[in-house]
This record gives C-alpha cells, sequence and structure tokens, in this order.
C-alpha cells in the first residue's frame, strides 16, 4: 500500500506536527518520507512543516477483509488513545472497562463465568468503574455496580455470573 522513501530522524529538541480529526499533534523521533500506492491518507493534510510538509503521516490500505494502518512518525499518549479508539469503534471494539491510566484488564471466560484481571501498574492508588456486581476470586469479597479503587501494584481477579447461569 505504501512505500517509504526516506526517514528524517529528528533531533532530540526537534519536532513537526500532524493533524488527525481536527486535533494537531506532535510528530517526533522519526518522520517517515512515504509515497502512497493502493493506501489512502487518513490524516488531515500530512506533515506541517520542513521539506516534506504535506506527505502523508497516517495512511490505511484495505487488502482482502483486513485493513493495515502504517503511522510514520512518533507522537504522544493522547493521539494514540484517540487513534486506537477510533479504529475500535468503527469495528465495534470495545474496552473491557473505561479507560483509567496505569490500569490493565484482561478477561477469561468459560461456559458459565466471566473473569477480569486488573492490574494497577502504577505506585499509586487508581479506580475502576465495574459494569455489574463481580466477586473477588481470590479474597471472596464482594464487590457492587461502580467505583473500585486499587492499591498500588494491586491486582484484582474478578468473577461474574454469564447471563442464565449461577454466579462464580
Amino acid at each position: 500500500g505504501i512505500w517509504v522513501e526516506e526517514t528524517d530522524a529528528l533531533l532530540p529538541d526537534s519536532k513537526n506536527s500532524f493533524v488527525y480529526n481536527g486535533q494537531k499533534y506532535p510528530a517526533a523521533v522519526l518522520c517517515d518520507i512515504l509515497h502512497m500506492e493502493t493506501a489512502v491518507q487518513i490524516d488531515t493534510n500530512g506533515y506541517c512543516s520542513d521539506f516534506y510538509k504535506g506527505m502523508p503521516v497516517i495512511t490505511r490500505n484495505d487488502f482482502g477483509k483486513g485493513k493495515a494502518y502504517y503511522l510514520a512518525t512518533a507522537s504522544e499518549h493522547d493521539f494514540y488513545i484517540n487513534f486506537i479508539n477510533d479504529i475500535c469503534s468503527k469495528i465495534s471494539v470495545s474496552p473491557l472497562l473505561p479507560y483509567s491510566k496505569d490500569i490493565e484488564v484482561t478477561c477469561r471466560s468459560d461456559a458459565s463465568n466471566r473473569y477480569l484481571f486488573i492490574m494497577n501498574h502504577s505506585g499509586k492508588s487508581n479506580t475502576v468503574q465495574l459494569p455489574c456486581d463481580m466477586t473477588d476470586v481470590i479474597r471472596g469479597r464482594k464487590y457492587k455496580k461502580g467505583v473500585v479503587r486499587l492499591n498500588p501494584y494491586d491486582v484484582l481477579i474478578l468473577g461474574s455470573a454469564l447471563r442464565g447461569t449461577q454466579p462464580a
């Protein structure tokens, strides 16, 4: 879908920028100068400055039943959150829990139960929003739907029954 002609390695204090969904984001570290063949540009106007002003930053190539995205630079955390959320919403993928900084959530299930593994990777307390009543499968503590506080570096393994089955 694309080919990279050149890569501009930026000095540590140098930055370029690009616009995605009306928001300006920094382009840092490396800026690929690319050409599209079958891919389409999905950023607004490419890089905002330098000799490659207007060259694509974000492309998408549709192939068979799949889509490949190419990011020609490194940006900030907020860009990646917005970009991934946009892609996920287009394909009806939703997070297990609402986003919370420094929290990792994974899910496992069997025929009758769903288990959330919730890890706080921070040295500070953090909160998550539970979608339903759940039980801590290690400690036996019951949690009601709503906000739950996790201690620094805490891990919770919470279980709930799938609809139409008995609780874990």
